[in-house]
């Protein structure tokens, strides 16, 4: 997993983002991971954003049942809290994508931030998230304050080590969408809810990890740009 990571996000990359931690002490916080989820009805987890490191073998099997149907959900997620569940029941173009950001992202950015001229917006590699024309309305919105592929700051692809979606969100939140077993794909927005309790300042469990995860980021950015000039 290092050495993957050791190709994915170079020590110039890692330099830039610490950098910027020491030019703006709240700069941690002020960045809005977005990433999409497919849940499935099923229940099936997607094992690729599972990771079980051993020393032996485990010849671990799992069984995977029937598609018996799916929905995919559009989160961000920063220490101020998460924007969404925003529910995806369409192929997601760029043109699909431009206006779920600003249909729905932004107003809800607006709510927590009159002004986002400190946030700071991840995203991953997906074609419609990577087009020109994508690229080109992030830019008009958050200027230089982009993380990603093709945009100022570089980030690896789905790492279970450094992004919050994978490391945390999507795990915590099937664990509460899950319990009980959906019985149709109707369920997942009565259940609303269970996404929202994240964001509620009363939840001790979510508050903590919200603002834990800021840290653990900047840990783990450490650590591999450390690494890197070991190996250098």
């Amino acid at each position: 997993m290092w050495g993957t990571l050791h190709i994915l996000i170079t020590t110039d990359a890692c330099k830039a983002l610490l950098d910027q931690q020491k030019r703006h002490r709240n700069f941690r916080d002020w960045i809005y991971f977005s990433d999409e989820c497919i849940f499935e009805l099923s229940g099936h987890i997607n094992t690729y954003n599972c990771y079980n490191r051993a020393s032996t073998n485990l010849h671990f099997k799992m069984e995977v049942p029937h598609k018996a149907g799916s929905l995919m959900v559009q989160c961000a997620i920063s220490s101020f809290g998460l924007i969404g569940p925003i529910f995806l029941l369409e192929t997601v173009t760029q043109q699909v994508y431009q206006d779920l950001i600003g249909n729905q992202l932004i107003p809800d950015l607006y709510v927590i931030h009159p002004n986002l001229d400190n946030v700071y917006f991840q995203q991953d590699r997906a074609p419609a998230h990577t087009a020109k024309s994508t690229l080109e309305y992030l830019h008009d919105l958050f200027d230089d304050r982009l993380i990603g592929k093709f945009l100022n700051f570089v980030w690896p692809p789905r790492s279970p080590d450094l992004t919050p979606p994978d490391f945390f969100l999507w795990g915590y939140l099937k664990d509460h969408v899950y319990e009980p077993q959906p019985q149709s794909l109707i369920d997942p927005y009565i259940r609303q809810p269970h996404f929202c309790e994240i964001n509620h300042s009363n939840n001790g469990e979510s508050n903590a990890y919200r603002h834990c995860f800021c840290l653990f980021l900047l840990w783990r950015l450490n650590l591999l740009f450390s690494m890197q000039l070991s190996r250098n």
